[in-house]
């Protein structure tokens, strides 16, 4: 450490891939092109011993230190949507659409000019499309990330998963409203049934208001209920319309909804039945992994051979 001016607070060693580990081979290969300049040194003070004919242990090409930096690059993306998507204490079920277009988009930017990287950049974009056809024309995928006031329908990449989405939340939208409109009915039904009888004078002032008051209700239901030119609920509108609030302050999506849901009640029950929902089964499965400890450094990363 002293011969090359590094203390040990900052010394690294090689990280080993761990095959039922999730980005262990990217974290390998990230730790491994930081290290190179040093395991290069290192490997060049082995001595071979003169009883054997084994030889040194050879270092990288340059070529192959390039396509290796190019696997690291297509790797990186992929930790980061394997990192965000498997979280247990907010809802990630809206993250899959904007994380798996955001995927794609840093993944085309990369420029792979070995085979190696132009292969795995194929590769990599092929399986995504296999595995990932029609993710947003599928409803919970769909509702979930419409739902999220940090995503709205800006990180939808086709109209046909918008539209659907759209179509799909305005027609829970309605359901909701009508419940609760039937409910708000029976409520005052049961409550004027319960009321003594007034006198006859007051009785004759309801009467005279009730056509009024019943035109103002409807107007109201109407006003709430649709869009004419859209058909969209009026109060779905107003919510898309409203900017997205910032995703970095703002990384759970339902206290997000605190702050919006006494402007927009009937979208906020709805997305309620969506944003807490998870996108992956990591959570479940680090109850049976001693404590969680599949998550963290502190898990063994030696195979059967070592």
């Amino acid at each position: 450490m002293a011969e090359w001016d590094v203390s040990e607070s900052q010394t690294k060693r090689p990280i080993q891939e761990v095959r039922t580990k999730w980005n262990s081979c990217y974290a390998m290969i990230e730790r491994f092109l930081l290290l190179a300049d040093f395991l290069q040194r290192v490997l060049l003070k082995v001595k071979r011993e003169k009883n054997t004919k084994t030889r040194r242990p050879s270092f990288l090409s340059d070529d192959e230190l390039d396509a290796l930096t190019e696997v690291r690059q297509l790797l990186k993306p992929l930790d980061i949507v394997t990192k965000s998507i498997s979280g247990e204490k907010v809802g990630t079920l809206s993250l899959a659409i904007p994380l798996l277009n955001a995927l794609k988009k840093n993944l085309e930017k990369v420029e792979a000019v070995t085979p190696i990287g132009f292969q795995m950049k194929h590769t990599l974009t092929r399986l995504i499309e296999e595995n990932f056809p029609k993710i947003e024309e599928q409803k919970l995928y769909g509702c979930a990330t419409l739902c999220d006031p940090r995503f709205k329908n800006v990180f939808f990449s086709g109209i046909e998963g918008c539209a659907g989405a759209i179509n799909n939340v305005g027609k829970l939208i309605r359901q909701h409203m009508a419940a609760s409109r039937q409910q708000q009915q029976q409520q005052a039904d049961i409550q004027e049934n319960s009321t003594p009888n007034n006198t006859t004078g007051q009785n004759e002032v309801e009467g005279f208001w009730s056509d009024l008051d019943r035109a103002v209700q409807l107007a109201n239901v109407q006003r709430s209920d649709t869009v004419a030119s859209s058909g969209m609920p009026l109060e779905l509108k107003q919510f898309l319309n409203r900017p997205p609030v910032d995703r970095k302050t703002h990384t759970d999506p339902l206290l997000a909804w605190e702050d919006l849901k006494d402007l927009y009640p009937n979208v906020c029950a709805v997305a309620l039945r969506f944003l807490p929902l998870l996108a992956t089964s990591v959570p479940s499965e680090r109850l049976f992994s001693h404590a969680g400890l599949i998550a963290t450094q502190l898990r063994n990363r030696l195979s059967g051979h070592h």
